[in-house]
């Protein structure tokens, strides 16, 4: 199960105090009933993501708040489908939690499928996305007509 293994806490404390991770971050497939939101590794200091943010199938995650509290930028360098920030099927997110981020440089906004997730179409998108692939799409969460 991921983050409670000896090794993998490891691995992810090596990566607690970075600012800037290259490349791509995903948190995906965690449906565990044991796991709670509390087990998630916190990034404080986490300031950018070059590449993609994906949330998918995380079913104990409430909010990205804890997660990352800092996090400013995603560069989009790689994307998903035209996306840089995918949010997908999270059954407990109630929030997205990220108020300091200010910039997706490249890439659109995906944020579908979370039965608790509640004004995530409120939030002005288009003033974060500053590149040309800049899709946004937020349909089928809680409080949106689907």
């Amino acid at each position: 199960m991921a983050f409670q293994d000896k090794e993998t806490n490891e691995k992810w404390s090596t990566l607690a105090n970075c600012t800037v991770m290259e490349g791509d971050f995903s948190v995906s497939m965690i449906t565990s009933s044991n796991f709670t939101h509390e087990n998630f590794p916190v990034f404080s200091r986490l300031r950018v993501i070059t590449g993609h943010l994906l949330i998918f199938q995380v079913s104990a995650l409430r909010s990205l708040k804890r997660i990352f509290p800092n996090l400013r930028i995603i560069g989009g360098q790689e994307l998903i489908m035209n996306y840089a920030l995918v949010i997908y099927q999270n059954t407990h997110l109630v929030e997205i939690g990220l108020p300091k981020l200010t910039t997706i440089i490249n890439g659109g906004v995906r944020i579908m499928d979370n039965t608790q997730l509640c004004y995530s179409r409120y939030i002005d998108w288009s003033q974060i996305l500053i590149g040309p692939a800049n899709d946004i799409l937020t349909d089928q969460n809680k409080g949106t007509d689907s």
